[in-house]
């Protein structure tokens, strides 16, 4: 019996042992990502910066992106608005230690995307923005035979959002003319 007992105390004192972490995200419907947006953009990755977060020992990165296209903005068309944004994310490497959230994709130089953002927090040339619902509102664009196909950043979601890019660009602008964003 006591023999028994230590087969079952064992694996559960090893499970204490090790924190667990996960990445959970909580859907979002693509009409509040455009709602929820500040400005919607679609853009090339130009560069990657990874670095600790203080002491924490986590990483994140910094992407900074060129603005190819203005999809979507709060404000006047006429308004001035930088042609790079940056937003942090999660994970990355900084020498020879790395870091990953299982379920977000990591970002390099070279890469298309579409950006739903909120409101800047900094604009120094760059906008600083947040992407909304940490990287819901981030999806890739690869272009297969003549068509601009979107990939959400968060693997292995499935969500109402358009799956190519001229269809997402007529519904974002078709939904800013009922919704005020």
């Amino acid at each position: 019996m006591v023999r028994n007992f230590r087969f079952i105390l064992l694996p559960l004192l090893l499970m204490l042992a090790f924190p667990a972490g996960a990445a959970v995200f909580v859907e979002m419907p693509f009409l509040e990502l455009v709602q929820r947006s500040d400005r919607i953009v679609r853009g090339y990755v130009i560069e990657t910066k990874s670095y600790f977060l203080g002491t924490s020992g986590r990483i994140v990165t910094d992407v900074t992106v060129e603005v190819a296209e203005d999809i979507a903005q709060v404000g006047s068309a006429d308004e001035a608005r930088s042609h790079q944004v940056q937003f942090t994310t999660l994970g990355g490497v900084v020498g020879d230690q790395g870091q990953m959230v299982a379920g977000l994709s990591s970002y390099r130089a070279g890469d298309e995307l579409v950006l739903f953002l909120g409101k800047a927090v900094s604009n120094t040339g760059v906008e600083r923005r947040p992407v909304i619902g940490v990287a819901l509102g981030s999806f890739f664009v690869t272009h297969r035979d003549g068509q601009a196909i979107l990939k959400s950043a968060v693997i292995g979601r499935a969500n109402d959002a358009p799956t190519t890019l001229p269809d997402l660009i007529h519904k974002v602008r078709l939904l800013k003319k009922q919704v005020v964003l």
